[in-house]
């Protein structure tokens, strides 16, 4: 079944296209847009956006190809839409490049400068790929065209099973799942800012799933808080929580 991108799934955290406006209730503006029954949707919403049917985290690429993250054999394969294989990047290990459970993945570009024959400087730009290496807690931006490792966020204590990842105006949002909170990099993975911790409130994560941008809000999905997600304007202040079923406390 081919996810709408019309909705934020409370599961996917796919953004809203327009025509969902804040205040209204999800659920019901959910249905009438997609024309589904409450079990249609009920099924919808338990299947994240950007997974595939076997839980792997992909990416449509600006070229058209499909990068998915392979969890199981701890690689990135990126294939063209026909389903043929064009190349695998990275495997199992810890050292730059290679993954243990890679997860989210995020495209964007860098600049770089060189210096020409005449000893001028000239700047290029580089496509990149950004990948939430789970298993070794850590963020990697790979040259997209090699999977050559460039710069790695992650070596001590600064993230705990990165999951979901969405660049939005040379921003990486990253979902710090262990850690319960949003963390926020430019698109070079230097730090900027951080919000959010454990906890069932307005604000607060029961293991973040999936982020994304929209409308100049940041919508953010938990994975065990009773299906939700939770609106924050993008310096990270809260704006508004919405459910789906059951729920916490809430300020």
């Amino acid at each position: 079944m081919q996810l709408s991108r019309a909705l934020v799934l409370l599961a996917g955290c796919a953004v809203p296209a327009a025509g969902i406006s804040r205040g209204d209730s999800f659920r019901k503006k959910a249905r009438e847009m997609m024309n589904l029954t409450e079990p249609q949707l009920d099924d919808l919403m338990a299947r994240p956006s950007h997974y595939d049917e076997h839980g792997m985290h992909q990416l449509e690429l600006k070229d058209g190809t499909i990068c998915i993250a392979d969890s199981l054999k701890h690689d990135l394969k990126i294939i063209y839409p026909s389903a043929i294989l064009q190349r695998t990047l990275g495997g199992s290990g810890t050292a730059p490049g290679l993954f243990r459970y890679p997860r989210g993945l995020a495209e964007g570009i860098v600049n770089r400068t060189r210096i020409e024959v005449d000893g001028s400087p000239s700047t290029y730009s580089v496509p990149v790929l950004y990948v939430a290496d789970y298993g070794n807690s850590r963020v990697q931006m790979l040259r997209l065209s090699d999977g050559e490792p460039m710069t790695i966020y992650g070596s001590g204590s600064e993230l705990s099973n990165p999951e979901g990842l969405y660049m939005h105006e040379d921003r990486l949002y990253v979902v710090d799942r262990g850690n319960h909170r949003i963390v926020v990099l430019n698109h070079e993975l230097h730090y900027l800012f951080h919000f959010g911790e454990y906890g069932l409130r307005n604000g607060q994560f029961d293991n973040p799933a999936h982020v994304s941008v929209y409308n100049d809000l940041i919508w953010v999905s938990d994975r065990d808080a009773a299906v939700r997600i939770q609106n924050f304007h993008l310096n990270g202040t809260w704006f508004e929580t919405l459910r789906s079923t059951g729920g916490g406390p809430d300020d």
